[in-house]
């Protein structure tokens, strides 16, 4: 974690951090589940599950669903037209809205607080 690189563990040991993702490193999602097992298989011990990572993953779900959604010859407009209508999208237990007037998605916020060892803990 580039906090503790830069910082130390002694000085950031026990910080309380905010997270917009459900906890990747443990499969209490189904979201959780599919995003570990897709790292494990293309990625074998080198991927390693990260909040950056689920994010991006999560992110990824969300636009395939738009263009699934926007249909065979999906346009710009066709796509924002189905992303808008994503209200609501379940990505696996973790539950996303938008709408014309909400391109936030999601208004989950967790706290991980940084351990003795410099591990993310629930």
């Amino acid at each position: 974690m580039q906090l503790i690189k830069l910082a130390g563990l002694d000085v950031v040991q026990g910080l309380g951090i905010t997270q917009v993702m459900p906890y990747p490193y443990t499969p209490g999602l189904p979201v959780v589940r599919e995003y570990q097992a897709l790292l494990a298989r293309q990625g074998g011990m080198q991927a390693a599950p990260s909040y950056v990572g689920l994010e991006a993953f999560v992110a990824a779900k969300v636009l395939v669903e738009g263009l699934r959604r926007a249909g065979p010859a999906p346009t710009p407009q066709k796509v924002l037209h189905a992303l808008e209508g994503l209200n609501p999208y379940d990505a696996g237990g973790f539950a996303l809205h938008y709408a014309r007037d909400n391109r936030i998605g999601s208004r989950f916020v967790d706290i991980t607080i940084i351990g003795r060892n410099g591990k993310l803990l629930k």
